[in-house]
């Protein structure tokens, strides 16, 4: 998967406990699972290569949310929601690619008939705009002092 929704209120509420370490290294095993579309490695030691936790509080960050959050398998380290997710991307995608098969063997009847009349008339498409475009288009004065969406954060230097 190139891309995966993050559901934000799901997220805060099962992680409000972790440290921010152990916080990171389960973002970086989600990012994993979710680009390779597959079970973690069982080996911790390939795992912690491939989240590139090389201090021992890595380590131990990882080897504590694989125990919480993680189902350990004979495949690997399963984790229920990025299957399902998985599963709802992979049966999208699988619906768009019928579409676009079905939209392509359509286009090629439609196409030996587009084909047929194509040249019908030489006359039918005009070669100039008779329109008359502005070629001096009114601008709007620059915003200065634009303040920051974020309370408490200092106001925009122009």
């Amino acid at each position: 998967m190139i891309s995966y929704n993050h559901h934000l209120g799901d997220y805060a509420k099962n992680t409000a406990h972790l440290s921010m370490l152990e916080d990171g290294a389960y973002r970086r095993l989600l990012d994993l699972y979710y680009l390779h579309e597959q079970r973690l490695p069982a080996e911790k030691r390939a795992l912690y290569r491939l989240v590139r936790a090389a201090a021992p509080s890595e380590r131990k960050a990882v080897d504590i949310i694989l125990e919480e959050l993680f189902q350990r398998t004979d495949e690997g380290w399963l984790h229920s929601r990025c299957e399902e997710e998985i599963a709802k991307y992979r049966e999208k995608s699988d619906k768009a690619r019928t579409s676009a098969a079905r939209r392509w063997q359509g286009n090629s009847q439609s196409q030996r008939k587009a084909n047929a009349h194509a040249n019908a008339s030489e006359d039918g498409m005009r070669m100039h705009s008779e329109g008359n475009a502005n070629h001096k288009p009114v601008s709007r004065p620059a915003v200065r002092g634009r303040t920051s969406r974020w309370p408490g954060s200092p106001p925009a230097r122009c």
